[in-house]
């Protein structure tokens, strides 16, 4: 059901790069940019200048408030955030997880907690992303609940663990299996 439809709909939309954590690779394809960083963003946030990655926080706090301000929790998986981010980020590429991020790429995972089990309130959705700037700090976010995300997180890594959004969403409570 929803879950066995999310890797097509995060391919579609722009995550090119698919892979693990319930995604499916989509060989010899590229992220896509567009050329210039639009001045159209949607509602309620704060823009930062990307690419490159200067700030990976001042980023994950504009990623997070475009999530709350943008989610459409009538959507499904995942409730239209992406779409957001890209249309206030145009020149950042956006990958799955099996590429992880750079300072001019995001790494995003969608899902639910258990992708072996039926989505509920013991196993939320999760869209949860990383996101590392030229001076190598790694940052992230998870945005999660059940029927449609109520939480949305901040996540710090450090150096010590690997910059992806698994790690940031365990990071962040939310262990992902499957």
């Amino acid at each position: 059901m929803m879950r066995r439809i999310l890797p097509v709909a995060i391919c579609i939309f722009g995550l090119t790069a698919c892979g693990g954590g319930g995604t499916t690779e989509t060989p010899g394809s590229e992220a896509t940019q567009a050329p210039s960083p639009s001045e159209a963003s949607p509602e309620a946030a704060d823009v930062v200048p990307a690419p490159p990655i200067e700030d990976a926080g001042a980023l994950r706090d504009s990623f997070l408030e475009l999530a709350r301000a943008n989610l459409d929790p009538d959507a499904g998986l995942p409730f239209g955030i992406p779409e957001a981010w890209q249309e206030a980020y145009p020149d950042l590429a956006f990958n799955g997880t099996a590429i992880d991020p750079d300072p001019s790429s995001v790494s995003v995972y969608a899902n639910v907690q258990n992708s072996k089990n039926v989505e509920g309130p013991d196993n939320p959705y999760i869209v949860s992303f990383a996101i590392i700037d030229t001076g190598g700090t790694c940052t992230g976010g998870v945005i999660a609940g059940y029927p449609a995300p109520t939480e949305f997180e901040p996540v710090e890594l450090t150096a010590e663990h690997h910059c992806d959004p698994l790690t940031v969403a365990a990071a962040g409570g939310y262990e992902t299996f499957g």
